[in-house]
């Protein structure tokens, strides 16, 4: 059947994916098939939520058998405002000073001694996209550094590599992203550069 609003998710992919503990060993993998690395990429992010509290894996516990969840779910937004929502996001400015910031970042995950394949030119779109969206929350008209950095971690962690030396040495992918961000000449440019 298809989507009540197919223009808004094309060439969009939605999946749900367990995070393997280890780069070695991806637990809970059994019986499915790992995505290649081209497919991982376009992935506009990645995030763990971890396990919930305690309150709400208890109230989980006590719904099963009650009604279909899912029939219970309410609109939060309509179309309209979904669409309002996106179009203001696009019109956030960025400055050069954030875009060559956005770069510096990507383009130091294809340098770092640890990465053996750094993140492609979509991890660039991706955080261009992250970041406006970033700055909209925040009520903002235009991005600032600390959005970029806010939003770095959860483009870039998925869509690098790390080579033999950094499983060896048990570094995670998170304390490189960490290093890349601490180690990127940070823009310094007033509140609204244009």
């Amino acid at each position: 059947f298809p989507p009540p609003f197919p223009h808004l998710f094309q060439g969009h992919l939605f999946q749900l994916f367990r995070r393997p503990h280890s780069p070695w060993y991806p637990a809970g993998s059994a019986g499915t098939q790992l995505l290649p690395e081209a497919q991982i990429d376009r992935f506009m992010i990645t995030l763990t939520l971890g396990y919930p509290d305690w309150e709400s894996e208890l109230a989980l516990a006590k719904g099963v058998g009650e009604e279909e969840r899912t029939l219970l779910a309410r609109p939060v937004l309509n179309l309209e405002t979904l669409l309002g929502m996106q179009s203001a996001v696009h019109t956030v400015f960025i400055s050069d000073a954030v875009y060559a910031y956005i770069l510096s970042l990507v383009t130091a995950t294809r340098n770092h001694p640890y990465i053996e394949r750094g993140a492609s030119p979509r991890a660039t779109i991706a955080m261009v996209k992250m970041a406006k969206a970033s700055a909209w929350l925040e009520g903002r008209d235009y991005v600032t550094p600390a959005d970029v950095e806010k939003q770095f971690p959860y483009v870039i962690t998925h869509r690098i590599a790390l080579n033999t030396e950094a499983r060896m040495e048990n570094r995670p992918k998170e304390e490189i992203v960490r290093e890349i961000l601490k180690n990127t000449k940070r823009p310094s440019m007033g509140e609204k550069s244009r």
